[in-house]
């Protein structure tokens, strides 16, 4: 008798890994040191934004403006725009049972 055929299934993960507690804290920390200076990043931090270093390096280099500043911030607070995933799961078709 032949062992049965194998299952075969897809597993698809769509989610990003956890943000580091560290980070966060440090980000807090110098936010509230600047005086909210760097607050964008704290917030994209505590968000775990894909896009986290640009958003530091727009509020670190064009915060001063007050408009890169605002542009950090709303990168910050806008949401992570959602990808659709579609999974396949191919299952081969039953081998005919021969004796």
């Amino acid at each position: 008798m032949a062992p049965p055929a194998p299952a075969y299934s897809s597993f698809v993960a769509v989610s990003r890994p956890a943000a580091s507690g560290t980070v966060i804290v440090i980000a807090w920390i110098l936010a509230l040191c600047s005086m909210l200076y760097l607050l964008p990043w704290a917030v994209a931090a505590t968000r775990n934004k894909s896009g986290e270093i640009a958003i530091f390096l727009i509020n670190f280099f064009l915060g001063w403006t007050v408009i890169g500043w605002f542009v950090a911030l709303i990168m910050a607070c806008c949401p992570e725009p959602q990808t659709p995933v579609v999974v396949i799961n191919h299952v081969p078709p039953p081998q005919p049972y021969y004796r």
